[in-house]
């Protein structure tokens, strides 16, 4: 019939359930075709978004600090490339030095 419905009526005609998938469906749109602005909580089960405007983001719902250029949670004090060496894969021939170095040989 070409007439517009208002976003009340539709909550009455699909229900509260129906209509709560509606609008997390359209949030979640939304999200995706901004992603140079808008991002999901890193936090798993936390339906909130942040804004990228900032470095840093803190969640209203799960209270998560969040670096808003990596989007992992805040690494205050560190770059992100210093983040991701301190998280890196330990360098093996490094370990095996300070293991060398750190170990006591018995004297006998």
């Amino acid at each position: 019939c070409g007439v517009a419905l208002g976003v009340q009526e539709v909550r009455l005609l699909v229900g509260y359930e129906v209509f709560g998938q509606l609008l997390r469906g359209a949030l979640d749109a939304h999200v995706n075709s901004h992603l140079d602005e808008l991002q999901f909580c890193i936090t798993p089960d936390c339906p909130q978004v942040y804004s990228l405007a900032s470095r840093v983001a803190t969640c209203g719902s799960c209270g998560v600090s969040v670096c808003t250029a990596c989007r992992v949670q805040d690494h205050e004090g560190l770059s992100c490339d210093e983040f991701r060496a301190a998280k890196a894969e330990p360098d093996r021939t490094r370990n095996k030095i300070v293991e060398d170095i750190l170990t006591l040989r018995c004297p006998r």
